[in-house]
């Protein structure tokens, strides 16, 4: 592949939480996705909905997914927490009370932030994202020799 376009390997797979999980939102992402050599997918596509963190987000560490969620007890509960950390998992949440326009702007505008945070930092990896899509790291560490 040419330089500057992922191959599907180094693609990034974005994954909406059960509680972003639409389809409306999910077209909405695929176009700016695509050109941040990513791709979107519902978390419900891969679990039942319903299962519990604990699980999903062991499952979401195993495949290096970028999850992005408005749940911002995720990072509060010791069990969750612990996981966040010890797993890897790379999590991108949505903050403040965001509104159904708002909940779908800001992951929109968010996108190539989201992927250069995913990109620029090893797992573990916290973001919030905030309600004009800025990109703000909680905990991650810088990959070494990444200069982006």
């Amino acid at each position: 592949m040419g330089k500057g376009r992922p191959s599907d390997h180094d693609q990034i797979v974005l994954v909406l939480d059960e509680n972003l999980a639409g389809q409306e939102l999910r077209n909405d992402l695929v176009a700016v996705a695509k050109a941040n050599g990513a791709r979107v997918e519902l978390l419900t596509e891969h679990v039942p909905r319903g299962t519990i963190d604990e699980v999903w987000l062991e499952i979401a560490a195993k495949q290096r997914w970028a999850v992005i969620t408005c749940d911002a007890r995720i990072k509060r509960r010791p069990a969750e927490r612990q996981i966040l950390l010890r797993s890897g998992v790379c999590v991108f949440i949505l903050r403040n009370e965001l509104n159904g326009d708002e909940i779908r702007d800001a992951p929109v505008t968010a996108i190539p932030g989201i992927c250069r945070r995913y990109r620029q930092l090893v797992p573990p990896v916290i973001c919030h994202v905030s309600r004009h899509g800025d990109v703000a790291v909680v905990e991650g560490k810088r990959r070494s020799g990444i200069k982006r």
